[in-house]
């Protein structure tokens, strides 16, 4: 009688074993992925957003891994990660953010991850904080029209000057690296009508400008055979430049001061 209560003991103590070992290997593996459902989400809020800021125009861009880069076209760019968080309340209910945090880990603002978003992907963003920013969506879709290139553009030490031609479009490029020395650059263009973009394929011109103290202009030329293409969208210019890819870490402000 004692051997089989025994027995029984031993029994049910292995299957209270093997269920807990069981339940365990359950919970690991629901939570061995937890970046797949992030991602989803993330998603919403992938591409590149405006906003207009007292000290000029923020471009966001979010890539779909979760990473951030924020332009400023007074100079400069800011890099970090979008994280998924969420606050459960005591009565149950729970609200869900986009949390962005910069390079040293440091929370630098958040948006509400609010449920219609699944269906419809925000064209909008706000903060919810002291001060709230408000990010717009740029469409990378949009037909800039060839009259909206023309004009002065500017990010930080770097101005972009657009006219229009007998035979299309030029963009002189003047950014200074000090006061008696800048690089120049010239590209004629053409607006290509289906990409809404101006395009120069070949002869554009890279020069170095250094100012002596007693004000001669010593030019150096760099290359006479370089390409590259100009496009708007959501009223910030891009610069790309094919031979060097100068303008990669810039967004352009148009400048109002010529209107």
């Amino acid at each position: 009688m004692k051997r089989s209560f025994v027995k029984l003991m031993v029994c049910g103590l292995a299957l209270l074993a093997m269920a807990s070992f069981t339940a365990c290997g359950d919970k690991e593996t629901t939570s061995s992925d937890p970046g797949a459902p992030q991602e989803s989400e993330i998603s919403r809020i992938v591409g590149s957003w405006r906003e207009d800021s007292e000290f000029g125009i923020n471009v966001l861009t979010i890539d779909q891994d979760g990473s951030y880069v924020l332009y400023h076209t007074s100079g400069g760019t800011e890099n970090g990660n979008v994280v998924v968080d969420g606050d459960v309340h005591s009565d149950g209910t729970s609200d869900s953010w986009f949390s962005l945090y910069g390079e040293t880990g440091d929370l630098w603002i958040g948006f509400p991850n609010l449920p219609e978003y699944a269906e419809n992907p925000p064209t909008e963003l706000f903060s919810e904080s002291d001060e709230t920013m408000h990010f717009v969506r740029i469409d990378e879709n949009e037909k800039t029209p060839a009259e909206d290139y023309v004009g002065i553009w500017g990010c930080g030490r770097c101005t972009i000057t657009i006219t229009k031609t007998e035979d299309g479009y030029n963009a002189n490029i003047i950014w200074g690296s000090s006061a008696s020395e800048y690089t120049e650059w010239n590209y004629n263009c053409q607006y290509d009508k289906e990409t809404a973009t101006l395009i120069c394929d070949g002869n554009a011109t890279q020069v170095n400008h250094v100012y002596n103290e007693k004000g001669k202009d010593k030019k150096t030329t760099v290359y006479k055979d370089g390409s590259g293409s100009f496009k708007v969208r959501g009223g910030v210019l891009r610069w790309t430049d094919d031979k060097e890819d100068a303008g990669k870490s810039m967004y352009f402000a148009y400048s109002p001061s010529q209107e």
